[in-house]
């Protein structure tokens, strides 16, 4: 895209640019010294561009749903219109209706639930971005009322932790935590 463009208006964006020259990319692009961003997911968070109306991904079948959620709110913080292009080759079905799905929601929950069930958790390493879980014991969709549950009742719990009744409990998460309740 940059090639299209005059150094004037246009400059790349990546993670291998040092901090400062990426902080000084930024400047120049929200001062619309330069109006042209081309970048990498590095601005899929932790940057607010106000004036920014049109973002353009390519390859976008190769994204996780969430990811292009989160970078399509980089765009029309303003209240003015904005356009997100999301470009692939067409070939992939799937691809059509996961896009599809994305374009017909901005809820972000919904969109993450869509997605894992559809692609899949990868591996909770992150060597994996996609794929069936490891886990075979539970759903993460649907059994996500009971996760509530359990996170209530954590939060409960931890609330109270001199509870003698719970002593035998965090004696036994320390252990296996090393220093859970640091």
């Amino acid at each position: 895209m940059c090639k299209h463009y005059s150094s004037d208006q246009c400059q790349l964006l990546h993670g291998k640019i040092k901090k400062n020259v990426q902080d000084e990319i930024y400047r120049e692009f929200l001062s619309g010294k330069k109006p042209i961003l081309v970048s990498t997911t590095v601005v899929e968070v932790g940057i607010d561009v106000s004036n920014a109306g049109l973002l353009i991904v390519f390859d976008a079948n190769y994204f996780g749903l969430s990811s292009l959620h989160q970078l399509r709110g980089r765009i029309g913080r303003n209240g003015e219109k904005s356009t997100a292009l999301l470009i692939y080759d067409g070939e992939d079905e799937n691809a059509k209706k996961r896009l599809d799905f994305l374009a017909s929601t901005n809820d972000g929950f919904k969109i993450a639930s869509y997605d894992l069930q559809n692609r899949g958790t990868g591996s909770y390493s992150g060597e994996k971005q996609s794929g069936r879980s490891e886990l075979q014991v539970c759903d993460f969709v649907n059994d996500y009322p009971i996760f509530m549950a359990a996170k209530e009742d954590a939060k409960k719990m931890m609330e109270q932790r001199d509870n003698p009744d719970y002593l035998q409990m965090f004696e036994f998460l320390n252990k296996k935590t090393d220093s859970f309740l640091v």
